[in-house]
């Protein structure tokens, strides 16, 4: 299994956060980790380094990769670590997928040490936030029930389907970051000191397209084809478009 899984380049996402990253970094936590590509990056930048995951079979698959990493199972809200433990902590494309907001934010401010560094990356609210290929099927079950079903029929050949919305792809804008920091315990005890809003249209075409391969293809090897598109998005990521990006990341220091 874990040969079948890829193992990713250093895209504009991971570049941005280990560019980030303090120098001298002691002790660093991926939280969110998957199974452990971005961490195995983060390691070079601190002497000692944790991942943690929710998903058991990620963290098996990271342990067996990188086993020079500390890979943990557990959740972002009840993280299992001592107060003022990390340095830094890291938080890439995670927060958007947890079930609230805030309980993770009130963790990650209780491990990470005074004067700590904090990076945080979501999908950001900008021009294309409607193409994200993660919420079609979430759209879909809200508002065209009917069409989910007959697609749901033809795509998957079961006759069983949710009813209900169900999961949603969350998108943010800075200021709503803002406000989930200082609904948190960060309140009154952080400081932002970077926002890069990236990423416009390339990545969103090349998530689209994938998608629309592994649903009519279902084959891994047509989408070899996509790789060049991908380095494509990585460039893309690496234009600042403000308000209309599709991507945003924040550094943040606690107090």
């Amino acid at each position: 299994m874990v040969d079948s899984l890829p193992f990713p380049k250093l895209n504009g996402r991971l570049a941005l956060t280990c560019k980030w990253i303090p120098k001298h970094t002691k002790k660093l936590l991926d939280a969110g980790c998957s199974f452990g590509y971005g961490t195995n990056y983060f390691s070079a930048y601190s002497e000692e380094t944790y991942g943690i995951e929710i998903e058991q079979d990620m963290v098996d698959i990271a342990k067996q990769r990188y086993p020079n990493i500390n890979f943990l199972q557990g959740a972002l809200d009840d993280l299992p670590f001592e107060n003022n433990t990390f340095d830094a902590l890291i938080c890439t494309d995670v927060l958007e997928h947890v079930p609230s907001e805030i309980p993770a934010l009130n963790e990650l401010f209780r491990v990470l040490k005074p004067r700590g560094t904090f990076i945080l990356t979501t999908p950001h609210k900008g021009l294309f936030t409607l193409l994200d290929p993660y919420n079609y099927g979430y759209y879909l079950r809200k508002n065209f029930t009917w069409l989910y079903k007959i697609l749901y029929k033809i795509l998957t050949r079961q006759s069983a389907f949710k009813t209900e919305p169900g999961y949603k792809h969350r998108h943010y804008t800075k200021k709503e970051l803002t406000a989930l920091l200082d609904a948190s315990s960060f309140n009154g005890h952080y400081s932002i000191e970077k926002v890069f809003r990236s990423g416009l249209l390339a990545e969103v075409i090349a998530m689209n397209i994938e998608l629309a391969a592994q649903l009519v293809f279902k084959s891994k090897s047509v989408l070899k084809f996509l790789e060049w598109m991908k380095d494509v998005a990585a460039i893309d990521f690496n234009i600042p478009y403000g308000v209309a990006a599709y991507n945003i990341a924040i550094l943040i220091r606690k107090k």
